[in-house]
């Protein structure tokens, strides 16, 4: 029977280790910084482009914003966001492996929908919409 230093199994009886779950997770880290490197170029990119002084974040049923946020955070806030988010995930695992469990599905499902996100909100903000 295979036990770490602390006793910590996954569900599947694969031993729950720091090292363990790095082998784990990299192709989901691959997928998270392959979003946030695409998100800080879309930024840096699209920033000069934005004209106005606030980006519409959310918008109703009917089309039309329903809040505004500056463009600094419109810009950079879901970057930190993602950043946040992996960070939350990376402590839960490292000091509560027990209770996490589809980390790889989590993180690459996160990071496709915050970049999309954040690449439908600046280009309608470029578009001047």
């Amino acid at each position: 029977m295979l036990t770490n230093v602390d006793g910590n199994r996954s569900a599947s009886g694969r031993v729950l280790g720091n090292a363990n779950l790095v082998e784990e997770l990299m192709a989901a880290d691959y997928v998270f910084w392959t979003a946030i490197v695409l998100m800080t170029a879309s930024s840096i990119y699209l920033a000069p482009r934005i004209a106005q002084d606030r980006i519409a974040m959310q918008w109703g049923f009917d089309g039309k914003p329903t809040w505004y946020a500056p463009k600094p955070m419109g810009l950079w806030g879901l970057i930190a966001f993602a950043l946040a988010i992996r960070t939350l995930i990376w402590a839960a695992m490292t000091w509560a492996p027990h209770i996490v469990h589809g980390a790889d599905l989590g993180v690459m499902m996160m990071s496709a929908i915050i970049l999309v996100s954040h690449l439908f909100v600046l280009l309608r903000a470029a578009k001047g919409g």
